[in-house]
């Protein structure tokens, strides 16, 4: 071992926007998010998932359609300390609720499409009070920046 500290997702994240915050880190459907902007909202989002009640040893589900925001919210649960558990969203509201049932998620983000289903899926485990949106975590962020031309 030289004794260099260990490399991780976020440290080699918060690293790059130091060095290059305008460049490019993710791309998906034309919307573009650079390495300033991504350490900048995972950090804005992390403050919002601890407000939250998230925090080291907590669990947040996540259930949405791909998007950056899975990976916005991802950082921002590593720096809270906590797990990230994914949820396909082509599950059924009875799959969904059996999977809420077993991890007992601290918050549960979903996307303003699926709010309905999720809030179906978690009413019969009075779980309600633990769903978000990305826009009300967001809400709080800079957005990322607009679509390329």
């Amino acid at each position: 071992m030289t004794g260099s500290p260990a490399l991780n997702a976020l440290s080699l994240i918060d690293a790059h926007s130091i060095r290059h915050p305008e460049r490019r880190a993710v791309r998906f459907a034309g919307r573009t998010i650079t390495y300033g902007e991504l350490r900048e909202h995972s950090l804005h989002l992390m403050g919002a998932l601890r407000a939250r009640g998230l925090g080291r040893g907590g669990r947040l589900c996540i259930i949405a359609a791909n998007c950056p925001e899975h990976y916005l919210v991802y950082l921002a649960v590593l720096r809270c300390g906590a797990t990230l558990f994914p949820i396909n969203p082509d599950l059924t509201a009875d799959e969904v609720n059996y999977i809420l049932s077993t991890v007992d998620p601290t918050v549960i983000v979903c996307d303003g499409a699926m709010l309905n289903r999720v809030q179906a899926a978690a009413q019969p485990l009075d779980r309600q009070d633990r769903i978000t949106t990305f826009d009300a975590l967001l809400s709080r962020s800079v957005q990322p920046t607009a679509p390329e031309s």
